[in-house]
């Protein structure tokens, strides 16, 4: 077998054997298991999609031997799904308006297509959750049922609060941290690749070019609109499903609105006091992190970072 290959087999088997962490309960399984993606990530954006494609089968292959149709079901849709979307985004281009240069699809938009995904899964399992006892309500009982086996000394009114508290966002939390794994191990394998000398695409200057489709703003628009056309009819599933999607479509807004934070404080005389400062309010206050992706959505529709005025030069410190 080629060695290329050879790769590929085995980073789909590192990969499935990290995602599977949980079950065998070895120790920091949740970190094993958010780098999922990464090995596959590895053989694709170092060796191309065919070697992504490889090593994306042979982690759901390994998934099943190893625990079963299930989770490699579980494995395919996490892992898989979005390593495969970002290789194949990642390394598409076209010749550049320069002689002998590429231009990459931008890495943002990889991003909005990868919460879209998410939305999309989300939504799917909304409706078809809804027909029962109703989507919130489905949602409630696997939470409770998960808190059951994990935390079995919980009293009651202690779970009781517990499960209030997660279930109102608890879906766009899952969908938001699906992407913001995504993007993690796109990052990372990235960085070592570029270190290593190995990457088909040079790695991109993600605050500095992060960019984003302006469809994705009108869709968190959209779901943000469902999620108050709920409130006012007092349709419940409806007013549900529109937050939890809000929230998920809100995470690339958000990420573009650290981007236009981080471009603004390098304009001032003291660019690390500015983020110190910036990254404490955003730590103690929930209204400082809508506030970011406000700005995100901003940035998306008039582009704040060309409209402000440049910082002070070196010759005016």
């Amino acid at each position: 077998m080629p060695k290329n290959l050879l790769f590929a087999v085995a980073a789909g088997a590192a990969s499935a054997l990290a995602a599977l962490a949980f079950i065998a309960g070895v120790p920091g399984a949740m970190l094993l298991i958010y780098v999922g993606p990464l090995p596959v990530m590895l053989a694709g954006l170092g060796l191309g999609f065919q070697p992504a494609l490889l090593a994306a089968l042979a982690g759901t292959a390994t998934s099943a031997v190893a625990a079963g149709g299930n989770a490699a079901i579980l494995y395919a849709l996490g892992h898989a799904l979005p390593a495969l979307i970002v290789c194949g985004m990642a390394l598409r281009s076209r010749p550049g308006a320069a002689s002998e240069t590429r231009e990459w699809y931008p890495h943002g938009h990889i991003v909005g297509w990868l919460a879209l995904l998410a939305a999309v899964l989300l939504a799917a399992a909304g409706l078809s959750l809804s027909s029962g006892e109703g989507f919130r309500e489905a949602v409630s009982d696997h939470i409770d049922k998960g808190l059951g086996a994990l935390l079995p000394q919980l009293g009651d009114p202690d779970r009781q609060r517990l499960l209030s508290g997660m279930s109102g966002l608890f879906p766009g939390w899952i969908g938001a941290s699906w992407v913001m794994m995504g993007v993690v191990n796109a990052v990372a394998a990235e960085t070592i690749l570029a270190r290593s000398g190995r990457a088909i695409r040079p790695k991109p200057a993600w605050a500095a070019d992060l960019t984003l489709p302006e469809w994705l703003s009108w869709a968190l628009v959209g779901a943000a609109a469902l999620a108050l056309i709920g409130a006012l009819i007092e349709a419940g599933d409806v007013g549900y499903m529109g937050r939890n999607l809000a929230l998920v479509l809100a995470l690339p807004h958000f990420l573009l609105g650290l981007a236009v934070v981080h471009g603004l404080a390098q304009r001032t005389r003291h660019p690390r006091a500015v983020l110190v400062g910036f990254y404490v309010v955003l730590f103690v206050s929930a209204w400082a992190i809508l506030a970011v992706a406000a700005i995100g959505v901003l940035e998306n529709w008039i582009g704040l970072r060309n409209r402000l005025p440049d910082g002070p030069t070196k010759e005016n410190v």
